[in-house]
């Protein structure tokens, strides 16, 4: 009697477990079950849908509330989106094309968004004078800020800044190593901070030279002459293993439509002397979506320019998306990239007005919008 007991016992315990992994089979098959999402391409070791370069698009952001500007700032600083200082000529005009530089607004504002599209307005006045084509990076969990110019807070000679919040700032150098300047680029890159270029309007100098910082306040000169010709409102972007030049401007209404490269910020090679897009001066040339991208800019002479792009996989040739955006074409706004998507933001127009508009990219693939 107590085996057959038992052998119910071990009969029934058997049952329960099958049933339980029955029901534990059918769970696993159930589609669309949060606990079990569908595999991505990824997972299965597919390539995701590249990006198709010629769908480019642009969408506004709608009510931006800070004041028209150019030669402002803008960066990505603790996964949020700044705009600080620049300058608005819009009521300052002599005539409809000439503006007075000497009575535009210059701004001191700090302003952040999350998203692009919201904005508040971190600081009314910041400590650092306003001013006009500074460079402000982030590095190493702080923000600072080199060059530029201020009409009233001693020309070139605005010092060095840094921030640990983008609200509160600190002078930390009254002048820095390099010769005073405005219209320069600073990119990280290669494990530092490289400044490249610039202009100085008071002494008429054009700037060629390369320096290297791997703290963000002491800099070193890695060359005096990187071989293109002197400039400011160029742009730089790191792509691939190297640092890239194009485009900018030199006295006298000079444009340039060449591109440049390094591997070591030391030795440049030329790419193209005549890329395919036109001179220009002004625009954006940023890294995105495993191409090259320069993004309008005007004529140095004519102030002609339209919201074209242009794309690269190297460098040296270069094709036109084919339709333009239906913003006008700028020079002095601040292209960058930002949560994946290419951000536009302000400048100053082919009509000679300075804007705050910000416009984000849209991009396709075989598989739909990005």
């Amino acid at each position: 009697m107590f085996n057959e007991a038992m052998r119910k016992i071990v009969l029934l315990i058997i049952a329960v477990l099958l049933l339980l992994l029955a029901g534990f089979a059918a769970w696993k098959l159930i589609p669309g079950d949060t606990m079990e999402p569908e595999p991505t391409p990824e997972d299965l070791g597919e390539p995701a849908a590249a990006a198709d370069p010629d769908s480019l698009a642009w969408t506004e952001a709608p009510n931006i509330p800070w004041s028209p500007r150019d030669s402002h700032s803008a960066f990505v600083f603790k996964d949020a989106l700044w705009v600080l200082g620049g300058l608005n000529a819009n009521d300052s005009k002599i005539n409809p094309v000439t503006p007075d530089y000497t009575r535009a607004v210059y701004f001191n504002d700090v302003w952040r968004s999350e998203d692009g599209m919201n904005w508040e307005r971190v600081a009314e006045h910041a400590e650092f004078p306003p001013i006009r084509s500074a460079s402000v990076f982030a590095w190493k969990g702080a923000l600072y800020m080199v060059g530029g110019f201020s009409p009233t807070g001693g020309g070139y000679r605005v010092g060095m800044w840094r921030s640990s919040d983008g609200e509160h700032w600190t002078k930390i150098r009254t002048d820095p190593p390099f010769e005073l300047r405005e219209g320069q680029v600073v990119k990280v890159w290669n494990g530092g901070l490289w400044l490249i270029g610039g202009v100085n309007y008071d002494t008429r100098k054009l700037f060629t030279d390369v320096w290297f910082s791997e703290d963000g306040a002491n800099w070193r000169l890695v060359t005096p002459d990187a071989g293109w010709a002197g400039r400011w409102d160029h742009d730089v972007a790191a792509f691939g293993d190297k640092l890239y030049v194009a485009a900018g401007m030199g006295f006298e209404g000079e444009g340039f439509n060449d591109v440049w490269a390094t591997s070591d910020g030391r030795i440049w090679e030329q790419l193209t002397p005549a890329a395919e897009f036109s001179k220009r001066q002004g625009g954006g040339l940023v890294s995105w979506k495993d191409y090259l991208w320069l993004i309008s800019g005007l004529d140095a002479k004519t102030n002609e320019g339209s919201g074209d792009a242009w794309y690269s996989r190297d460098g040296t040739s270069w094709t036109k998306v084919p339709e333009d955006a239906s913003w006008l074409g700028r020079e002095d706004g601040s292209m960058l990239v930002f949560q994946d998507r290419i951000w536009i933001l302000g400048g100053m127009d082919t009509n000679w007005n300075w804007n705050n508009d910000v416009w984000y990219s849209v991009i396709g693939t075989a598989a739909g919008a990005l």
